[in-house]
């Protein structure tokens, strides 16, 4: 990333309430390094970032959810122009393998996460933020036109 769109990033983040990609150790895969950043706040502040996270990746995980859903509908692949259209029990069948990794990719609900697991949802957390207006507020907010 280049120094504006990591600053910003960093601003997304503070904004949010979140540990900052900054604090993130990128040879550190087994998560220790966010509990030291989470560690370093106050146990108030730690507790709202913790809730925060697990907030934007509940959303994620459902918006993902709903994509999903769509391709059980004749449209969806009409559009992409997949031809001959698939039956409805094999669209429902796509839809249900497409769930289960999607669970293998972020972990069930409930369950402590597997450190990829756990690395996946702060990606999609982070994807989660990049697509919102938030990047784009604050960018102009940084250099109006």
């Amino acid at each position: 990333m280049t120094d504006k769109s990591e600053l910003l990033t960093d601003l997304v983040y503070l904004n949010e309430g979140l540990v900052t990609p900054k604090q993130w150790n990128p040879q550190g895969l087994d998560g220790n390094h966010i509990k030291v950043a989470l560690d370093q706040m106050t146990p108030e502040e730690s507790r709202k970032a913790r809730r925060k996270f697990r907030k934007l990746h509940r959303r994620a995980c459902k918006r993902r959810r709903q994509e999903l859903e769509r391709y059980l509908t004749r449209k969806t692949w009409e559009k992409w122009g997949v031809t001959p259209i698939l039956t409805k029990e094999h669209r429902l069948e796509y839809v249900t393998n497409e769930q289960v990794k999607l669970d293998e990719t972020y972990g069930k609900k409930g369950l402590t996460p597997t450190i990829g697991q756990a690395r996946n949802r702060r990606r999609a957390v982070f994807e989660s933020l990049r697509e919102a207006d938030t990047f784009t507020t604050i960018l102009n907010e940084m250099d109006p036109k």
